[in-house]
């Protein structure tokens, strides 16, 4: 294997994020999957697909950013 620095990095940062972007992927399929079936297998809802956007969220049910207290904040509006 060859492992000059101006061949072998790039190649290593590629590998790396799609290794990255397959344990996103997995982990994104992990918490789907505890979110929409009970312990016991049951359906309990079905989530969104992937084209969801912020827009069907309520705004009372979205958590805001405050900069000047530097937390996040549930806006009950």
């Amino acid at each position: 294997m060859d492992t000059t620095v101006l061949r072998f990095y790039p190649t290593v940062f590629v590998i790396v994020t799609d290794m990255l972007d397959m344990l996103g992927d997995m982990v994104w399929e992990r918490i789907k999957q505890k979110a929409e079936l009970d312990i016991d297998g049951t359906v309990i809802c079905a989530l969104p697909s992937m084209h969801f956007y912020s827009n069907r969220v309520f705004l009372s049910n979205k958590i805001i950013f405050s900069p000047e207290h530097s937390v996040l904040e549930n806006k009950i509006m």
